[in-house]
């Protein structure tokens, strides 16, 4: 049976996200739980920070897929 792939977040949909990127600029794309490692390790940092409701969108989703609905911070 084959692994299932993870799915991936695009960087363009996530400019909060994207700026915690600042090494690795060329990669677009990233695995949804390196995506939302980098939303908890940063929460500090971002917790305030203007989302789009496209983001906020995608963070609710990584914190119920990846977080069991929370952000460890």
């Amino acid at each position: 049976m084959p692994e299932e792939e993870e799915p991936e977040v695009d960087l363009a949909q996530a400019p909060v996200l994207r700026s915690l990127l600042w090494t690795g600029r060329e990669r677009m794309r990233i695995p949804a739980g390196e995506a939302f490692r980098h939303y908890e390790n940063n929460w500090r940092f971002i917790r305030n920070a203007p989302m789009s409701a496209r983001e906020k969108q995608l963070l609710e989703r990584l914190k119920r897929d990846y977080g069991r609905g929370l952000i460890n911070a």
